[in-house]
This record gives structure tokens, C-alpha cells and sequence, in this order.
């Protein structure tokens, strides 16, 4: 996987991206949230994706990091700590994608029913826990903006992959329902002449020269 990303980003470090980037993982050993700026791009994102039971956890150092969402899965204070002025959030979980998912694996003969009831309980219950956590963060560090797009019951992090198009959609239309609200946010942002103040200053320079 690493790999991939390696070619994808042209071993592109931190340092090389022409915009700030925070991407967050969890130490497995210190069991503290860990902020990645700095080194390979792709390295950490490796890291921020290793969703436990699904991918190895990265071994950085001393460290063994997984993926950021099972501490802050929603990191609108990193994005604040990056110097952000309008934090627009996106929350596509769902509780009910992950009971979809194994439903639709359940229905094949090879999968063992056991082993489909213990990962779907252990499924629910991490994102059980992770809206939790999950809440006390948005509590502690709410963002401007919260979008919570209509993502399809079929898309989760582990299966819809095929249904790119579909999940732009609903990210499109959840930001379009939005836009007079972000517009004003922005608004008070722009520089707009005063044109008075600029009619003083030309009375100002003519009495000076006289």
C-alpha cells in the first residue's frame, strides 16, 4: 500500500506540499494521538489508515501508530492548530454502513457465520466508541461548518469502492446546501475598499499641497 502511495505522490515529503498538512495516528504503545508533519507523505498516510484488525500498525521509531479515527476521527483542533480561520468539517460515519457491510459478506458461503458475528459486534462496538470520542472532540473544538453528506448505506471504509461518483454527489450537495452560510463566513474576510476613506485622504493630499 505504502508503495503505491510512494508512486502516486512521486516520494513527496511534507515539506514539498505547496499547502499546510496535519495527518493523525495513535500510538499503539503510548496510547497518545500523534500529529504527522514532517518526512514521507506517503509513509503517513500508511500510518493514518491502518485501521486495526484491517492493516499492520507502522512502526516509527519507538512507536507502532494505527489509524488516527480511533482517537480523533474528526480533527477539527489539528486543522485549528494549523492556523485555519474557517474550519469546514465532514462526517461521513454512519453506524448502519458497517452492519450493511457484513451482511452483504454474511451472504457468502465461504465467509464462516461465526467469524462474521464476532467481527460485525467488534465492528459496532469500535464505532460505538469512536462517535463518543468523537462528540467530546467536537465538544471541546467545534468547526464553522459541519457536513454530514447522505453517504450511500453500501459505502463504508471497507466496501462501495465502486461507487466513487455516487459519494462525490452527496459531498457535492451537502456543500452546495450550505454555501450562503459559508459565503458569509467568508465574507467579513475580504478586503473591501472604503470609499470614503479614500475620498478623505485625496481632500487631505490636495489641502496639503495648497
Amino acid at each position: 500500500v505504502q508503495d503505491y502511495f510512494e508512486r502516486l505522490l512521486k516520494g513527496a515529503t511534507f515539506a514539498d506540499l505547496s499547502r499546510p498538512l496535519a495527518l493523525v495516528a495513535v500510538d499503539l504503545r503510548s496510547g497518545r494521538e500523534v500529529i504527522l508533519r514532517e518526512g514521507s507523505v506517503a509513509a503517513a498516510i500508511r500510518a493514518t489508515i491502518s485501521l486495526p484488525g484491517l492493516f499492520a500498525p507502522v512502526n516509527q521509531g519507538e512507536a507502532r501508530l494505527v489509524d488516527g479515527g480511533v482517537l480523533n476521527n474528526l480533527p477539527v483542533d489539528v486543522a485549528r492548530d494549523l492556523g485555519g480561520e474557517v474550519i469546514i468539517a465532514v462526517d461521513v460515519t454512519a453506524r448502519t454502513q458497517e452492519a450493511t457491510f457484513w451482511q452483504i459478506v454474511g451472504k457468502h458461503r465461504f465467509v464462516p457465520g461465526v467469524l462474521i458475528q464476532w467481527v460485525e459486534v467488534f465492528s459496532e462496538a469500535l464505532e460505538i466508541m469512536m462517535e463518543a470520542l468523537q462528540e467530546h472532540k467536537l465538544a471541546e473544538a467545534q468547526p464553522d461548518l459541519l457536513l454530514q453528506p447522505a453517504i450511500p448505506a453500501e459505502v463504508s471504509i471497507l466496501s462501495g469502492f465502486g461507487r466513487a461518483r455516487d459519494v462525490i454527489a452527496a459531498g457535492e450537495a451537502a456543500a452546495e446546501a450550505v454555501l450562503p452560510q459559508l459565503r458569509e463566513m467568508i465574507q467579513p474576510r475580504w478586503m473591501v475598499p472604503d470609499p470614503l476613506r479614500s475620498l478623505r485622504m485625496g481632500i487631505g493630499k490636495r489641502t496639503a499641497r495648497h
